[in-house]
């Protein structure tokens, strides 16, 4: 058994290098990007408005905006974790991103409860959990490329 960790199971392969800070700064970027639209949000959701205005007249009415920008945020989420965690976690797990993700918007509902103005909509989660369904298709790939490496 000539392995790194002792069970037969092959040796992580993790990035090295220049690479892992260029890797680990822009995945860091993203992430501070999306977090500081989220605050935006949470601060401002009035400032929200115009753009679930605007695509819900470019959608003709057929979906409401905020159920586009919560897919949008559930999908953004998951697949920044999904990345994340393919990069740097020492035995990736796939449910990781899928159940932070979970989390992040079951909190970001019931918090609304607790702010004076806004409401709880259980579209909303559906439209979060949608997205993050979305990135099922990432997480596959990344998982299979994974798989790959370790032959």
């Amino acid at each position: 058994m000539n392995r790194a960790d002792g069970y037969g199971r092959p040796p992580v392969r993790r990035i090295g290098g220049r690479g892992a800070h260029l890797a680990l700064v822009g995945w860091l970027l993203a992430g501070t990007c999306c977090a500081g639209i989220w605050l935006y949000a949470w601060t401002d959701p009035l400032g929200l408005r115009d753009a679930e205005r605007w695509l819900a007249a470019r959608l003709g009415g057929a979906l409401r905006g905020d159920l586009i920008l919560h897919a949008l945020a559930g999908f953004l989420l998951g697949a920044w974790l999904a990345v994340g965690c393919r990069l740097f976690a020492p035995r990736w797990t796939l449910w990781l991103p899928f159940a932070i993700t979970t989390a992040v918007a079951v909190a970001d509902e019931a918090l609304q409860a607790l702010e004076p103005g806004r409401t709880v909509e259980f579209a909303d989660l559906a439209a979060s959990l949608a997205g993050l369904a979305l990135t099922v298709p990432l997480v596959w790939w990344l998982a299979r490329r994974q798989r790959r490496e370790r032959e």
